[in-house]
């Protein structure tokens, strides 16, 4: 399981951010590039790798970015099992992604009653 939370504010918005955010945070745990998505990109290139088969990953994701993460998942990882959750304020903000194939070490193949990927209600 990887959990990543990077960078996802676009540049346009970074002199925007409230003072609870931008005062306190340092801007490289911000700065997403242009559009938000760099080093998402980045990660999905690289993340293939380094999750075993049936290997899950969260990506937390700024507002308005979810479905444009989820097409690149897809895109990446043909296959998968790609889910985007709300938070509490209804706003698409964590992709949750699950390996196709069967875990190291798990002799059961996938099927109903299996579970490959973190499940939240």
């Amino acid at each position: 399981l990887i959990v990543a939370n990077l960078p996802y504010v676009p540049r346009r918005e970074l002199d925007c951010l409230s003072r609870e955010v931008g005062a306190f945070e340092p801007r490289g745990a911000l700065a997403g590039g242009e559009d938000g998505l760099d080093q998402v990109r980045r990660f999905l290139s690289q993340a293939g790798p380094r999750l075993r088969p049936g290997g899950s990953f969260l990506l937390e994701v700024g507002h308005g970015q979810g479905e444009r993460v989820r097409g690149l998942v897809r895109e990446s990882f043909p296959g998968s099992r790609v889910a985007l959750l709300s938070d509490l304020a209804g706003i698409g903000r964590l992709v949750t992604v699950a390996m196709a194939g069967q875990a190291a070490g798990d002799d059961k193949p996938d099927g109903p009653g299996t579970k490959t990927a973190v499940e939240v209600p």
